[in-house]
């Protein structure tokens, strides 16, 4: 495996490398620097290399909300879409009640099961005492 930083395989600059000896920074944020974790595609990519994760099995979960059953992936996608127009647009919406942030929060809950139990099974090992998923409701 090779590392990658500042741009080129295996190479990495003096300030980079006092930097990590020095612990002004750590080794896993200068990987981190390499995914986008507001987009998908990259995030699975770093759950693949890192974790053997297909993160896109676990948002393929389909979840009963408000009476009718949605994936996870279109709610997280949803979720960022509304953080994102917040933070750099100050879209501020007025649908945007405890109703709305209880799916959204209802459903990180579940994307975190989900992704707890489908870690668990891969490693062999238990994280939660008692894995229980949450209720549709």
């Amino acid at each position: 495996m090779y590392l990658y930083f500042d741009g080129r395989k295996g190479e990495m600059s003096y300030s980079s490398v006092k930097a990590l000896f020095t612990g002004e920074e750590k080794l896993i944020n200068k990987i981190l620097e390499d995914y986008s974790f507001q987009n998908f595609n990259s995030t699975n990519k770093a759950f693949n290399k890192y974790m053997n994760i297909e993160l896109f099995d676990i948002l393929r979960t389909e979840i009963l909300l408000v009476g009718k059953q949605i994936n996870l992936l279109s709610i997280l996608r949803e979720l960022i879409e509304r953080r994102h127009k917040i933070i750099h647009e100050a879209a501020l919406y007025g649908k945007l009640g405890t109703k709305t942030m209880n799916v959204y929060c209802r459903s990180l809950k579940r994307f975190a099961l989900e992704f707890i139990r489908v870690f668990e099974e891969k490693n062999g090992i238990k994280l939660l005492k008692k894995n229980k998923m949450i209720s549709n409701s």
